[in-house]
């Protein structure tokens, strides 16, 4: 029997930096990727007992961020077009996760298509047939493209005034930054709220090599982030105080 999607999603803001985010629940397994531009920042793929809980809320972390919502059943990447031969193609569009991804007039019904637009490519496989000199050598091809359009926009959720003036009455060094390793290490952990290297709060994706990957929550001055994804040593995580993390209680949603 064929393993059931739960839930497609794709998250994304507008601005220079093109942030995005997909999330996919396929059986048990959960697969998000942190996303800006056609790069892949952070790939987490999570298996759970019940995954669809803990996908939504990953989604509803993604919407208090302000991050606009895409759905689609299927699972789609994020690209952007980078050649067209004609208004509505074919043409070429840059996926950094696998390459360049060839579409044709029949994937899509959009009107006019335009370079540097981001899109969504579907169906992903080898192409059969002779490659246009246009693609630069790569023989993928995507079945179905349509631009990265909102279903639903979602207001970024600001902390209240008096959470925030709290924390920064109490934490206004931590929330600097540091640039000292800890000399008392803790473990740290997927979804764990910390102070890192660079100002504000952040929450940690993964620990690898060393390295922390972290979304930034919170800046310095406890303004909601776009949701950059820095990493560092993970020496230079420090999580918050208990009291102060009870505070920010509603951005623990996907600790586990």
């Amino acid at each position: 029997m064929a393993t059931k999607t739960f839930l497609s999603s794709i998250f994304f803001k507008k601005g220079a930096l093109r942030l995005n985010r997909q999330l996919v629940v396929h059986g048990q397994k959960i697969l998000v990727r942190y996303g800006q531009g056609s790069s892949v920042a952070v790939e987490l793929v999570l298996r759970e007992d019940n995954p669809l809980v803990l996908g939504e809320k990953f989604a509803e972390a993604f919407r208090r961020a302000g991050f606009s919502e895409y759905s689609n059943p299927k699972e789609g990447l994020v690209g952007r077009i980078s050649f067209l031969e004609g208004p509505r193609g074919p043409g070429r569009v840059r996926v950094d996760a696998i390459g360049d991804v060839y579409f044709d007039e029949r994937s899509h019904s959009i009107k006019k298509l335009e370079v540097g637009k981001q899109v969504v490519v579907f169906d992903i496989a080898k192409n059969p047939n002779e490659i246009p000199s246009f693609m630069l050598g790569s023989d993928l091809k995507a079945r179905e493209l349509t631009f990265l359009l909102p279903e639903t926009k979602h207001k970024k959720v600001e902390l209240p005034a008096t959470v925030r003036e709290r924390i920064l009455k109490n934490e206004g060094a931590s929330l600097r930054g540091s640039t000292r390793k800890q000399t008392h290490q803790q473990e740290l952990q997927f979804g764990q709220l910390i102070y890192g290297y660079y100002a504000g709060i952040y929450r940690i994706l993964k620990i690898e090599h060393g390295l922390a990957y972290c979304e930034q929550l919170y800046t310095g001055k406890l303004l909601r982030a776009p949701g950059r994804i820095d990493f560092w040593a993970s020496e230079y995580c420090r999580p918050l105080h208990p009291e102060i993390a009870k505070l920010l209680e509603a951005e623990s949603l996907i600790q586990r």
